[in-house]
């Protein structure tokens, strides 16, 4: 295992998704990570940047997805999709994309343009 991995603390990995340089691996614990690659000697380099619990009762996290162009991490965990600021896993200021809860599945779908449409099961 890697050093700093999740696996060194019994976490599993249930879901990973990267935009760019950053890469999220959600836990079946409800964490999520964050990672950041860089290119040291022409080799990739992982570097573990921060974590944010996602569930507050240790539940798996269902799903993750990054918008990077968006400056979002949608988060699915506990019948509940959150948001979260991109890259840093920070809160969302803004109001009204506060948690929706009772979603039991979502997806995103690129219309055109960089416009997104949201659908979610409940």
């Amino acid at each position: 295992a890697w050093p700093d991995s999740p696996s060194l603390w019994g976490r599993a990995a249930r879901y990973l998704d990267a935009y760019s340089r950053y890469a999220y691996v959600a836990t079946n614990d409800g964490f999520l990570y964050w990672y950041t690659c860089s290119d040291e000697n022409g080799a990739p380099s992982w570097q573990l940047e921060g974590s944010a619990n996602v569930s507050v009762s240790g539940k798996p996290v269902e799903k993750v997805f990054v918008l990077g162009t968006l400056g979002l991490i949608a988060v699915l965990c506990e019948y509940t999709l959150r948001f979260l600021s991109f890259p840093s896993l920070g809160p969302v200021a803004n109001k009204r994309l506060a948690p929706i809860k009772g979603v039991c599945k979502w997806c995103l779908m690129r219309l055109k343009r960089g416009m997104w449409a949201l659908s979610t099961c409940v």
